[in-house]
């Protein structure tokens, strides 16, 4: 017979599992973001995004197409809604009344829930 301790820590073990799949099976339909085909003539210049290097100076001409583009972040802003539904999640995580609350009583729980 297992004794308490293991048993806690295999149900903990299973609850953060189960927990990681639904998390990971949920998906919620969200609206496209680009609606139309991408027009080159029009741009938008988001300035305070380039880092200093980037200057004519340095322009070392086209590289080939084959040439990855490692370390570029592309950051959307949420919709209204995509913002809503995350700061609902949040409070409700750290609401003991909602069915989203999740309590770590300690570390070693803590990550296991962090997927």
């Amino acid at each position: 017979m297992l004794n308490s301790s293991v048993s806690r820590k295999i149900a903990s073990f299973a609850a953060a599992a189960l927990f990681c799949g639904v998390a990971l099976a949920q998906t919620s339909a969200v609206a496209p973001r680009i609606t139309q085909q991408v027009n080159d003539a029009q741009r938008t210049v988001l300035h305070g995004n380039t880092l200093p290097i980037a200057q004519p100076k340095y322009d070392q001409g086209a590289v080939p197409s084959g040439t990855p583009a490692n370390r570029m972040l592309l950051v959307l802003k949420r919709s209204p809604e995509q913002e809503a539904s995350l700061k609902k999640l949040i409070n409700d995580q750290h609401n003991p009344r909602s069915a989203s609350f999740i309590y770590y009583s300690d570390n070693r729980k803590a990550l296991l829930f962090s997927c």
